[in-house]
């Protein structure tokens, strides 16, 4: 019993291998313009049961808008359509354990990590 609970506490703190992507949002207006989105922070795959966009497009829904590079926000109402370009993607070994619900890793928060 100790044997076993002992290997799964080891197992949650042995380094693991971690995807860590960014995107960016393309998305048309109903005036038929083409507007680029400002980039989101660095997503783990790994934290996920979706992809990542699908998970991004959910929060952009509850928030009601897409903000541009210039800080104008689109209702959605008025975008027809939304594209995810990948800007960065990274993969690296984790030494620490991740927090449970934590999806989104700043700049800063990143390089702790070990990225870049």
């Amino acid at each position: 019993m100790l044997t076993e609970l002992f290997k799964k506490c080891k197992a949650q703190f042995e380094p693991a291998r971690c995807s860590f992507q960014r995107y960016q949002p393309i998305f048309k207006t109903t005036d038929g313009e083409t507007h680029e989105g400002t980039e989101f922070n660095w997503v783990c795959r790994e934290q996920l049961q979706c992809s990542i966009p699908d998970y991004l497009m959910t929060s952009i829904r509850c928030d009601g808008y897409v903000k541009d590079m210039n800080g104008s926000m689109y209702p959605l109402e008025n975008v027809i359509k939304i594209d995810w370009n990948l800007r960065e993607a990274q993969t690296i070994m984790i030494k620490t354990c991740l927090p449970r619900f934590k999806i989104f890793y700043t700049e800063n928060e990143f390089k702790k990590l070990g990225g870049f």
